[in-house]
C-alpha cells in the first residue's frame, strides 16, 4: 500500500463512496487526480479487514503476467489456507482452466477479502475484466476496487446491471472550491471565494495541477490572497514538468505542441494537426497524463486541455515551431467553422492571420460573434487599416461592435464607410452568396449611419432571399437572420408593408444556428404590426415568440426591442400609461445606442400625451432632433415620424400655429394629411379636413391605425357639418378597424365633444356599434378646447417668423422680395388673430402659442 502525502487533503465526500463490501468499485481519474492517495486512506482507516493491495506494472500487461502476480502477491500475504490452488497459478500460464481456479482459489480465502487494484490502466489483455466481473460474481465474499487512468470495460452498464458497482470517474476526482480553499490555508482561515474560483478555473480542479500552483507560489514566496495573483506566478513547476515530458517524448512533443493551437482536439483534427496517425494513441496518453479530459462521448475521443496546460503549451509552441503555428491555426479555423463553433473559427482566423477566412467566418456566422462584441472589437482594431479596408465583413464587424457604445460612435462611422466602401469593390466578383450579404451589409451600414439610400441593394437582396437556391447552402442557418435586417432596413426605410412580406418568408424557413433567429424574427414583425396599428395579430406574434422560450437576456436587448415596442403600443390602445412606460424602461438601458430610439421617442410622447403631460416630451423630442444633427443615426421616414408626434404634442396643447409648422416639411403621405385633418378640426375647420381627407386617404395602402385617424376625424368634421350620412358610413368604417384590430387611441385624438356627438349618433342609426367605442369616460379628454385656437395661413406663419428677426414692415418686404403694403396687410391679419396691438405683443403670443421657437433671432 503507497504512503499517504504528508500535504494529502482528506476528501470525506469521496470516503463516503467507498464501500469494503460494495462489489466491483472502479476509480477513473487521469494521473495526480488522487485516485491512489484516496484510497490509501480509505484502506488505511479499515480495520479488520483482509486483503491485498496491488500496483501493476509494465510487467503485468498480460493476463497470464497479471494473474500470476496476483497470486504470489496473495500467497505473500500469508493468508492463504492450507492446500489453496492458488499458489499453482503461476503455472497455468494461459490455460483454459485459468478462470475456474481464481474462482476456487479466491473463495477457498473464507472470508470478506479485499482487493485493491492501482494502475490498472496498464493491464492490456481484454479477458482480464472479464475475469475480475467473473470473479466478484462468484466470490460473494470477494470486493474489488480498480483505480485506472483509462476508461475501464468495467464501468459498462452491463456490468453495474448485475453486479454491485460503484464508479468514481474524472469529475468526481476534481477538487471543489471548498478542497481547493483548505489547500490554500489549511488552517481553516477564509479564503477569498473568487481566488478560490480563479484556481479551479486555471486547473480544471485537477489535484496534481493544483498542488502546481501552490508549489510556485511556496517557492517564489508569493502570499496568494486576489485571482490577480495568479497571473504573477512563472508557472516554473509546471513548466519544468511540461518540458521534461517533452525531452522524453519528441513524438509526443511534437504532437502536443502541434495540437495545443486547438481549444478541444477530436481524432480527426488531431491527425492533420500533427501529421501523426497515432492520434488516437496521443489523445489517450494525453488523458493519461492528466494534461487533459475528455469532454462528451469518450468515442469520439474528444479532449479538451487542461488551461493552465495549455498556456504552457502554446507558449513552447511559439518558441519552437513559430513558423508552422499560422498553417495549424487556418486548420483549426475550418474545423471549428464545420463544427459550428463560430467565435472559436474565427478567433483561429485571426490568430493565423489569414483575413479571407476571417472574413468567410464573418459571412456566414456574423450573427453568432456579436455576443463577443468587446473581445472582437478590440482584436480587430490591431487590423491595420490597410488590410481592413479590403474586407468588408470584417470592418462592418467592427463598426457594428463599436455601435454599441455612444462614445465610439464616430470610430463606428469611419469603419461603416471602409466598409462601404470595400463592398462596392468585392461585389463584382463575388458570388451568389457573397453578393447576397454584402447587399445586406450595405444595407445595415447605411441604416446605421442615417442613410436611406439602401432601398435598392435591400429589395436586391429581398429578391435573392425570396426563392430557395442551393447557392446558398453554406449560409442556411443565417438566412433567417439576413431576413430579419432585411426587414429592419425596410421597416426604417417606411416601408413597413414590404418589411411585413420578407418576415412572412423568414417565418416559413428552418431555423439554424444557435442564436435563435426566430425570436428575433417575430419580434420584429410583433413591432411592424404594432406600428401600423394591426395590435391582435402583434399580440399573437409575442405570444409565439414567447411560446418558443427565449433564450436568457435576449427579451431585454436588441433582439427584443421591437417585442417591448408592440407591447408599449398594446398597452397605450388601452389608455395604460404604466404598462406602457414599463416597457419604455425595460429598454431605457439601450435607447442611447439603439436603432429604434427614434420609435421609443414616439411612444413617450403618447404616453407623456395619456397622462396630460405633454410638454416634458416636446423638450425630449427637440433634443432628440438637434442630438440626430450630430450623430446622423436616424433615417428620413423617422425623422418626420419625430415631426409629426410633436405636431401631435403641439395639438394637444392647443397651439395649432406649432402644430402646423411641424408638418409643413414632412412628406404628404396618408398619415401626415390625417393628423392635418386632426388639427383641421381642432381649429374649428371641419370643411378643410374633409376636403384635405376625402381626396388623400384612400390612395394606396393604408395602414389600419391610420385608418382609424382618418374615418374619425370625416365623420366628426361631417358631423359638425351636418352631414350625418357621410359622418356615419365613415364612424361604421372606422368602428370595423377597432373591433378588427384592437384599436383605441386614436379617440384621443379629437374633443371629448365630437366623441360623444359620435357615440349618439351610431346610438340612434346603427346602435350594435356603439359597444366597438367602448366607456368613452375611460378616455383621456387631451385636446384643449378652453381659449382661442391660433390658425394662421402658411405666408402668415413667413411673415410672423420674419417679424421676429426683422422689426419693419420694410426690412420684411425685401427679405421675402414682395411689396411692404402686402406685408403690413398680412401683419394686420396676423395681429387681428392673435389679438393683439404690437409687435412685442405678437411675439409673445406666437412664443405661447408654439409659433415661433424661442431660439428665433
Amino acid at each position: 500500500m503507497p504512503r499517504v502525502p504528508r500535504e494529502h487533503l482528506p476528501r470525506p465526500r469521496l470516503l463516503e463512496r467507498l464501500d469494503p463490501t460494495t462489489a466491483l468499485t472502479v476509480v477513473r481519474g487521469p494521473a495526480g487526480s488522487g485516485k491512489s492517495a484516496l484510497l490509501a486512506e480509505w484502506a488505511r482507516g479499515l480495520e479488520h479487514t483482509r486483503g491485498l493491495w496491488f500496483t501493476v506494472t509494465a510487467a503485468d500487461r498480460s493476463r497470464a503476467a497479471f494473474w500470476s502476480a496476483v497470486a504470489t502477491a496473495v500467497e505473500d500475504t500469508g493468508l492463504l489456507p492450507a492446500g489453496s490452488v492458488m499458489a499453482g497459478i503461476p503455472q497455468l500460464g494461459h490455460s483454459e482452466e485459468l478462470r475456474r481456479v481464481l474462482e476456487r482459489a479466491f473463495t477457498q480465502l473464507g472470508g470478506p477479502f479485499l482487493l485493491v487494484l492501482d494502475d490498472a490502466e496498464l493491464v492490456t489483455d481484454p479477458l482480464v475484466p472479464d475475469d475480475v466481473w467473473a470473479l466478484v460474481r462468484q466470490c460473494a465474499d470477494l470486493s474489488v476496487v480498480v483505480a485506472t487512468r483509462t476508461p475501464s470495460p468495467l464501468e459498462s452498464p452491463a456490468i453495474a446491471l448485475t453486479t454491485d458497482l460503484t464508479v468514481i470517474g474524472p469529475e468526481e476526482l476534481t477538487l471543489t472550491e471548498e478542497e481547493v480553499a483548505l489547500l490554500i490555508d489549511p488552517d481553516g482561515q477564509p479564503v477569498a471565494p473568487d481566488l478560490t474560483r480563479a484556481v479551479v478555473d486555471l486547473s480544471a480542479g485537477r489535484p496534481l495541477l493544483v498542488r502546481a500552483l501552490l508549489m510556485e507560489a511556496r517557492t517564489e514566496e508569493r502570499l496568494l490572497s486576489r485571482p490577480e495573483d495568479l497571473d504573477r506566478l512563472g508557472g516554473n513547476v509546471l513548466r519544468d514538468a511540461v518540458v521534461r515530458l517533452l525531452v522524453n517524448d519528441p513524438a509526443l512533443s511534437l504532437f502536443l505542441l502541434r495540437t495545443s493551437t486547438a481549444d478541444v482536439v477530436t481524432e480527426p483534427l488531431a491527425e492533420v494537426l500533427s501529421g501523426s496517425p497515432g492520434a488516437a494513441a496521443h489523445l489517450r496518453r494525453v488523458e493519461e497524463l492528466g494534461l487533459g479530459a475528455w469532454l462528451g462521448e469518450r468515442q469520439r475521443l474528444t479532449l479538451r486541455y487542461h488551461h493552465l496546460v495549455l498556456r504552457l503549451l502554446r507558449e513552447e509552441a511559439a518558441r519552437r515551431i513559430p513558423e508552422e503555428l499560422p498553417t495549424l491555426h487556418a486548420h483549426v479555423a475550418r474545423w471549428e467553422l464545420a463544427e459550428g463553433r463560430s467565435v472559436a473559427a474565427f478567433r483561429q482566423a485571426l490568430d493565423a492571420r489569414d483575413d479571407e477566412l476571417a472574413s468567410r467566418v464573418v459571412m456566414l456566422r456574423w450573427p453568432e460573434l456579436m455576443g463577443y462584441r468587446e473581445e472582437l472589437r478590440d482584436r480587430l482594431l490591431a487590423i491595420p487599416l490597410a488590410r481592413m479596408r479590403h474586407q468588408p465583413f470584417l470592418a462592418a464587424l467592427l463598426a457594428l461592435a463599436l455601435n454599441i457604445d455612444l462614445w465610439h460612435r464616430v470610430r463606428a462611422v469611419q469603419y461603416f464607410g471602409l466598409a462601404l466602401w470595400g463592398v462596392r469593390h468585392r461585389r463584382p466578383r463575388a458570388g451568389v452568396e457573397e453578393k447576397l450579404v454584402l447587399d445586406v451589409l450595405e444595407s445595415v451600414a447605411l441604416r446605421l449611419t442615417g442613410s436611406s439610400r439602401g432601398l435598392a441593394r435591400t429589395r436586391a437582396a429581398v429578391e435573392v432571399l425570396a426563392e430557395p437556391d442551393d447557392r446558398l447552402a453554406d449560409l442556411s442557418s443565417q438566412l433567417v437572420s439576413l431576413h430579419n435586417q432585411t426587414a429592419i432596413s425596410l421597416f426604417r426605410l417606411g416601408r413597413a408593408g414590404e418589411a411585413l412580406e420578407t418576415l412572412d418568408v423568414a417565418i416559413g424557413r428552418p431555423v439554424g444556428g444557435t442564436d435563435h433567429p426566430l425570436h428575433h424574427t417575430l419580434a420584429i414583425r410583433a413591432g411592424l404590426l404594432a406600428h401600423v396599428g394591426a395590435m391582435r395579430v402583434a399580440r399573437e406574434m409575442r405570444e409565439r415568440s414567447d411560446a418558443l422560450g427565449w433564450p436568457e437576456g435576449a427579451m431585454n436587448d436588441y433582439r427584443g426591442a421591437l417585442y417591448h415596442y408592440a407591447a408599449c403600443w398594446e398597452r397605450l390602445e388601452a389608455f395604460d400609461h404604466e404598462g406602457a412606460q414599463h416597457h419604455v424602461d425595460v429598454m431605457a438601458p439601450h435607447l442611447d445606442t439603439l436603432e429604434y430610439q427614434p420609435y421609443f421617442v414616439v411612444l413617450r410622447a403618447f404616453i407623456g400625451a395619456v397622462r396630460a403631460n405633454s410638454d416634458p416630451e416636446l423638450l425630449r423630442i427637440r433634443e432628440h432632433v438637434a442630438l440626430d444633427r450630430v450623430t446622423k443615426r436616424v433615417l428620413a421616414a423617422e425623422r418626420e415620424m419625430v415631426e409629426i408626434a410633436g405636431a401631435i404634442l403641439h395639438h394637444f396643447a392647443g397651439r395649432v400655429g406649432a402644430a402646423r409648422r411641424a408638418l409643413a416639411t414632412v412628406t404628404p403621405t396618408a398619415g401626415s394629411h390625417a393628423v392635418h385633418g386632426v388639427i383641421d378640426l381642432a381649429a374649428g375647420q371641419p370643411e378643410e379636413a374633409l376636403a384635405r381627407l376625402a381626396t388623400s386617404h384612400r390612395a394606396g395602402d393604408v395602414a389600419p391605425r391610420v385608418s382609424a385617424i382618418i374615418d374619425l376625424v370625416l365623420a366628426a368634421a361631417a358631423l359638425r357639418m351636418g352631414d350625418e350620412v357621410t359622418a356615419l358610413d365613415a364612424a361604421c368604417r372606422m368602428c370595423a378597424q377597432m373591433t378588427h384590430h384592437g384599436l383605441r387611441l386614436h379617440l384621443v385624438l379629437v374633443p371629448r365633444s365630437d366623441l360623444l356627438a359620435l357615440r349618439d349618433l351610431l346610438a340612434a342609426r346603427r346602435p350594435e356599434l356603439v359597444g366597438a367605442l367602448g366607456d368613452l369616460d375611460v378616455v383621456p379628454d387631451l385636446v384643449r378646447t378652453t381659449g382661442s385656437l391660433v390658425a394662421l395661413t402658411e405666408r402668415e406663419e413667413i411673415v410672423l417668423g420674419e417679424l421676429a428677426t426683422s422689426p419693419s414692415a420694410t426690412d420684411i418686404a425685401a427679405a421675402l422680395g414682395v411689396s411692404a403694403n402686402t406685408v403690413k396687410s398680412q401683419l394686420r391679419s396676423v395681429y387681428r388673430k392673435l389679438g393683439v396691438r404690437s409687435r412685442e405683443e405678437a411675439l409673445a403670443v406666437a412664443l405661447r402659442e408654439g409659433l415661433i421657437t424661442d431660439d428665433v433671432g
